[in-house]
């Protein structure tokens, strides 16, 4: 952490490669790190890829998926799908709850998890995941 601004946000050191992402966030989303038991130092998760300047993280695997009730634009509330990410090469420490249009290029993973789930699959799913990397 840099700073604390006002009582609401703070403003955190973010390595210099992800220039594209603001520096200051709510402190609703920002907790103090604490290891368990045999846990390593404290260290930032590197991403496995980069693209477009952006850090981009693969999924090893989706664990599950939840509905966040959040309120709408003057449309009441709105249900927006989350799945639970393990990311390829951290442990279960480090997974998180993502919204589906985080997920950019895992497109066929979620075509499928949603498939075995009876989920609705939009046509946000069926877009092509773009061109492959090794």
């Amino acid at each position: 952490m840099i700073r604390l601004i006002g009582g609401s946000a703070v403003e955190l050191d973010l390595p210099k490669a992800w220039t594209r992402i603001h520096n200051v966030f709510h402190v609703s989303l920002v907790k103090k790190y604490r290891p368990g038991p045999g846990a390593p130092p404290c260290l930032p998760l590197q991403p496995l890829r980069w693209l477009d300047g952006e850090p981009l993280y693969e999924i090893e695997q989706l664990l599950g998926h939840h509905f966040e009730s959040r309120r709408g634009g003057g449309k009441g509330r709105k249900n927006r799908l989350e799945f639970l990410i393990r990311w390829r090469g951290y442990s279960s420490e480090n997974d998180t709850w993502e919204p589906r249009e985080n997920l950019l290029t895992c497109n066929e993973m979620i075509r499928d998890y949603k498939y075995a789930r009876s989920l609705e699959i939009t046509a946000f799913d069926e877009e092509d995941d773009g061109p492959s990397t090794p």
